[in-house]
This record gives C-alpha cells, structure tokens and sequence, in this order.
C-alpha cells in the first residue's frame, strides 16, 4: 500500500516540479537572449504544455538559431493540434519568407486562401496576423481574393483599404472604401467619414486628399443625383477649409433638391465655428431668401444674429446704429422664441448689448429679474442669469445688491460649480472695492474648488493680492489696480487706460507693474493698436519674471491670429515651449505649434 501510494502522490509532483524548473531555466536563458541554452528545455516543456506564450518563444528561440527544420515541424505539429487557429498558418508561412523560399511561401499562401476562404472572420484574421508580421504582399493578396467573395464585408474591405494606403496607392484605398459605402448601408456615411478623416490626418503629401477629390468628382460624375456624394464632398471641401467651393456646391444640391437649403446651413455653421463670418454670413442669407415657411429659415434667421453679434464684438468701435439694430432684431427673436435654450443664449447676447454697449442697464435688470422667475428655464440656466444680473447691478452702481445676488447663488448651489462661480465672482467684486482682506479669504478657501478653471482663477488673483502686499506692505499699489480691473470689468477702457498709465509710470519697481502693462497690452490689442502692444509684451518678456510666459504667449497669438505672420508665431511658440515648459499655455499652443512646424517641412 505504501509503494502504490508513492506512486500515486510523489510521481506527479516530482515530474510537476520538474517540468517547473525546465521553464524556469528555459525562460532565464531566452530573456537573456541564449537561444542555443534555451532550445533544449523549450523542446521538454513543448511536450506536455498546451501555453501558447511557450510555443511562441520556442519557435522565437529556433527562428534566431536558424533551426528551420525544426521550426517547421513544431509549427506543423501545432497546426494538426488546432486546425483552426490561423496564426500557426501565418507562422508557417513566416518561415518560408525568412528562408527565402518563395516555392513554398506562394504555394502555402495559394492552400491557406483556399482554406479559409469559407470563413469571413478567418480570412479577416489572417490578414491582420499577416500584416502584423510585415508580410504586407500576402496580405493584400489575401484581403484582395477575400473582396471577390465578400464585397460587403466591412472587415476585408477596410483592411484591403489599409494595405493599398500602406503600399501607396491612394487612389485604390480610397475607391475601395467607396465601393465597400455604395455596396453595404451598415458601413454609414459617418463610418466612411470617420475612415477619411484618419487617412487625411496622416496624408502629409496631400496624396490621400487629392485621391478623395478625383472619386468623389468621379462618382458625382456618373450618378449626378446621387446626393450623398455631394454631401461628401461638401465635407471633404470643408475638411479641406476649401469653404467657398463648400458653398457652391451645398447652394447646388439645396437647389436641385428644393430642401429648403439644409445643406447651406451645415456650411454657415462650419463657417461660424471657424470665425468666417462673411462666408457664414453669405451661406444663410441664401437660406433666409428661401423664405420664411422653409423648415430652416428660424434657424438660420437666429444663427445670423448670432454672426453679427460676434462680428460686432470684433470691431472696437461699432457704429451706434449698428448696435441699436441689432438689438432690437435679437429682442424681436428673443420675445418670439419659446424654445428654453434659444431663448436663453437670445437673453445673454442682449445682457451684453444692453449692459455694456448700449448702458440701458435700468430696464434690463428689470427684464432679467422677470426671465428669472421664469419657469421655462432650468434652475441651472436661473442661477446663472442671477450672475449675470449681479455683474450689471454692479455695474450700474449697486455692488452691494451683486454681492446679495451672488451669495444666493453660491447658497443656492452649493455643490456645484456654478456655486464656485459666484464665490468667486463675490471675491473679485470685494477686491474691485478694496476690500483686499475679505477677498483674500474667499479667494484662499476657493483654491480648492472642484473647477479646475475656478481654483486656477482664484490662485491667480490671490497670488496677485500675497505678491502685491507683500512687497511693501503698502495697500496704495494693489488699489490702484483693482480700481483698473473694475474699470476694464465694466468696459469702461479709456478711463481704464488713464489708470494703467499711471501705474506703469508711478510704481516702475512694484509687482502691480507687470499685471498692468499685460493688461494695458491686451487694450491695446483689443484697441488694435498693435504695435504698442507688441512694445509692451516685449518689454514684459525681457524683465518680467511673473508674467514672461504669458506675454510671450499673447505675442505668438497677436502675431498668429491678428496679424497673420505664422513664422513670427512660430518663434514665439518655440520659446514658450523650450523656455517655459510647465507654463500653463503649453498644452494649449502645442497642437498649432506642430501644425506650424509641419507646414515648414512639406515639400
């Protein structure tokens, strides 16, 4: 009995152990990269192991000791194992591309299409296994035969679309995907869009956008009521920011179809989203011609108010009359607009027509405190327009009833950050004042807050407050410049400007300095006066030690945006990068910065 029971119990340990320490030492020689040392006790394990990671490291181990026979054979082996794992064919065929022996590898290949051509998936994952090992011909043989018995399999196609692009052939990647949209309705126009919009942000040669066109120009071609090529190429033409070629085509479809110009409206919101405001402009006053019983005309009518209530905040001095007609267009939409969300944003163009262009502050806080007690909005959009109300009562000369109504606000939503918002906006209110202690207290418990943008402003101007006081312990500095923000708060920039002026002469050494020439620069910028900008964001770059990275960023933007000199723009965003790293404008100015710098480079 003992003897049976040695046998039962102590053979299958020693040999579980043994198999154990083979692995072991097998794997310290393969990490180690002794493939010889490893081959051995991989050839022992391989036996009785079922581990793909095993066969995967053996077969690695034989290939770098150019042991072909044998790699064969374990191959072979695995393949009669599992029939249907596709990998053990693409191995297979691996070896006989090392070995350079295109006999085999041709004629292999020419059996495992035959194979798995019953299966789609199979046939799918044999490509991707096949590209993965680099061996791109064979797999575009592969997707290619695959395409002749499944035209609609949205695997095979993209992935034969995939090979052609790597094999560079634009034009037959993008034909391929075309074909795979008119010949399968699950692979969806915003499918196809999301494949196109890939290949173009890698299409560095303009091959790919170029291949785009001439299909789509093609196609449109040969079935000229085919609408949803038109749309393509209206998006392609967007994509592109080809947007005057856009336009004509979206006036053309919305013609031929008589759709009562949705195609037009798409455009002008690409348009207005890309500040092209003249563009935008042109596309809805096609669709406003259309007439007011068209299903866009109310759409597109609030749209191009919203056009020419941005284009209006562009200019630095709006003619009068200009503001006084456009707001009273936005009043006529907004009194006619029962939609919750129209009639919201509506309101808030008018806070700001009436509260700051315009001064007509005393019937506008009557009209916001009726809309406030109006049940159409959310509590969420009521809160906020509470805000909006404190910053006009405070602007018209009643700080202590902004301070009430941001208090309720901030009670009011106490777990939200709209909560935040109003503390904040009750602290920098206290600081306008001169109430620098009280401010600073709020400000210090708000740099916690949740909102990321809300602690970063409250550190901000905290900071501005610790540097200022603790410079000379003197409050005359720090007031001066709160009186210049509430100043600039209230739009009020010439009167703004005579104290920055006074600032930058009367306190050269102090920390309030630097903060007021970076905001006498950007009054100078909004001013268009951009040349006294550019001294001034200069002279901050070279002696500013709190306030450097910012100048240096206003200076790329100004040069970049306003003044259109992207390799002057480029200067300054290498030096924001490369000399201010952790500056907080990095992340934000990187993705133009590469857009720059690519530019450069093409040829």
């Amino acid at each position: 009995m003992k003897k049976i029971l040695f046998f039962v119990f102590f053979i299958p340990w020693f040999l579980y152990s043994q198999q154990n320490e083979n692995e072991q030492l097998a794997r310290e020689y393969f990490q180690q990269g002794q493939y010889e040392k490893a081959i051995p006790y991989y050839a022992k394990i391989i036996q009785n192991s079922t581990s793909f990671i095993i066969y995967q490291e053996y077969l690695t181990c034989l290939i770098k000791t150019e042991r072909w026979k044998e790699a064969e054979k374990l191959v072979q082996t695995q393949k009669k194992k599992s029939p249907l794992t596709v990998r053990f064919y693409a191995d297979e065929l691996e070896l006989y591309f090392l070995q350079n022996n295109s006999f085999q590898f041709n004629k292999k290949l020419k059996q495992d299409i035959d194979q798995f051509m019953k299966s789609e998936t199979m046939l799918s994952d044999f490509v991707s296994i096949l590209l993965e090992k680099n061996l791109a011909d064979a797999a575009l043989l592969v997707a290619q035969e695959g395409a002749k018995t499944y035209p609609t399999s949205i695997s095979i196609l993209t992935q034969l679309a995939k090979l052609y692009e790597i094999k560079g052939e634009a034009e037959k990647a993008i034909t391929t995907l075309f074909d795979l949209f008119d010949q399968n309705p699950q692979f969806s126009e915003s499918t196809l869009k999301e494949y196109l919009l890939d290949l173009l942000m890698k299409d560095r040669e303009a091959k790919i956008a170029k291949a785009i066109q001439s299909v789509l120009l093609s196609r449109i071609q040969k079935k000229p009521s085919e609408d949803s090529y038109v749309s393509l190429l209206i998006w392609f033409y967007l994509q592109q920011e080809q947007y005057k070629e856009a336009l004509t085509q979206a006036k053309a479809i919305d013609r031929r179809t008589k759709n009562d110009g949705k195609y037009s409206l798409e455009c002008a919101e690409t348009f207005y989203a890309s500040k092209k405001y003249d563009l935008a402009n042109e596309a809805l006053q096609y669709v406003l011609s259309l007439g007011e019983k068209g299903n866009y005309y109310q759409e597109a009518y609030e749209l191009m108010l919203q056009v020419t209530f941005d284009k209006l905040l562009q200019e630095t001095n709006p003619p009068k009359e200009e503001i006084e007609n456009l707001r009273n267009n936005i009043f006529s939409a907004f009194q006619q607009s029962y939609k919750p969300n129209n009639r919201f944003a509506l309101l808030e163009k008018l806070i700001t027509l009436d509260g700051y262009f315009l001064r007509k502050t005393s019937s506008l806080i009557e009209l916001l405190q009726k809309e406030i007690a109006n049940p159409l909005y959310t509590p969420l959009q009521r809160g906020k327009l509470k805000i909006r109300l404190a910053d006009i009562e405070a602007i018209d000369g009643d700080p202590w009833e902004a301070a009430l109504l941001y208090s309720q606000v901030e009670k009011d939503f106490n777990n939200d950050s709209l909560g935040s918002y109003a503390k904040f906006c009750k602290a920098r209110l206290f600081y306008f004042l001169g109430e620098i202690d009280y401010a600073q207290g709020q400000l210090d418990i708000l740099r916690g807050a949740t909102s990321k943008t809300i602690a970063n402003d409250a550190m901000e101007l905290s900071l501005r407050i610790q540097l200022s006081i603790d410079y000379d312990s003197s409050y005359i500095p720090l007031h001066k410049l709160a009186k210049a923000e509430w100043l600039l708060f209230g739009w009020k920039y010439d009167e703004a400007k005579l104290v920055l002026d006074t600032i930058i002469n009367n306190f050269p050494d102090h920390p309030v300095q630097e903060y007021a020439m970076l905001l006498l620069a950007q009054l100078n910028e909004k001013n268009k006066n951009y040349d006294q900008a550019i001294e001034l964001y200069q002279k901050m770059k070279e002696k500013s030690y709190l306030y450097a990275d910012d100048a240096i960023y206003y200076l790329a933007k100004l040069y970049d945006v306003k003044l259109n000199k992207p390799e002057e723009a480029k200067k300054y965003y290498e030096e924001l990068i490369f000399n201010y790293p952790s500056s907080f404008y990095v992340n934000e100015i990187l993705p133009r910065y590469r857009e720059l710098r690519e530019d450069k480079i093409q040829p």
